[in-house]
């Protein structure tokens, strides 16, 4: 949908605030007070695990999911967001999740 009003009128805000209503796409800007931002994420990437957990994948399969967050953020922010998602300490049968942001060559993994 982003590209799609890219294509339609030129600009989009940030993918969050973008919504479909009926045939129309919207798009409107979003702000995040403080580390609010990084609950978001957390959800965001426990969701996408349990998703992926619900395929069958072959044994020792790595789940690699990018997550390029899309604000500034500090090198604290990035640990805070590691630390919540190992706190959430989720059953996985994969051998390992990887977890990266392309942007600003942050990672963690998680066994």
């Amino acid at each position: 949908m982003v590209r799609e009003l890219l294509n339609k009128q030129g600009y989009c805000y940030a993918a969050d605030g973008v919504k479909k209503i009926g045939k129309d796409i919207n798009t409107e800007c979003i702000s995040y007070d403080n580390p609010s931002f990084i609950e978001h994420f957390v959800d965001l990437i426990a969701l996408r695990i349990h998703k992926k957990m619900r395929k069958n994948y072959p044994e020792n399969t790595i789940l690699v999911i990018c997550c390029e967050l899309d604000i500034g953020y500090f090198s604290k922010e990035w640990n805070i967001l590691e630390e919540k998602v190992r706190a959430l300490n989720i059953e996985h049968n994969f051998k390992e999740i990887f977890i990266y942001d392309s942007s600003t060559e942050k990672s963690f993994t998680m066994s």
